[in-house]
């Protein structure tokens, strides 16, 4: 078996599975580096999905980073407000950067 083998869903890694990259979507929260501060544009999509995330205060001009990010399609950790919280990864792509 050779060292970097590509995986089912489409990375290569030294064991054989990586990082899923199918719901990555340009100008969204889950297109972000982490540690880097951006900010909110918008947040469009499911209108049941965006009133949760403006209450919880996922509002445009607020400054956002992505601190961590679980692996197999898990949830993000994000810092928003001074406050650590993690979000599906289908909430991640209704927040515009």
């Amino acid at each position: 078996m050779s060292a970097a083998v590509p995986d089912q869903l489409g990375g290569f890694s030294a064991f054989g599975f990586g990082a899923r990259r199918d719901h990555v979507a340009a100008g969204t929260l889950l297109a972000a580096a982490a540690h880097v501060s951006v900010t909110i544009r918008d947040v469009a999509g499911d209108p049941v999905v965006c009133q949760r995330l403006l209450e919880l205060g996922f509002t445009p001009g607020q400054p956002i980073a992505v601190m961590a990010a679980a692996p197999f399609g898990g949830p993000l950790a994000v810092t928003l407000r001074g406050t650590i919280l993690a979000i599906r990864r289908e909430e991640a792509a209704c927040i515009r950067l």
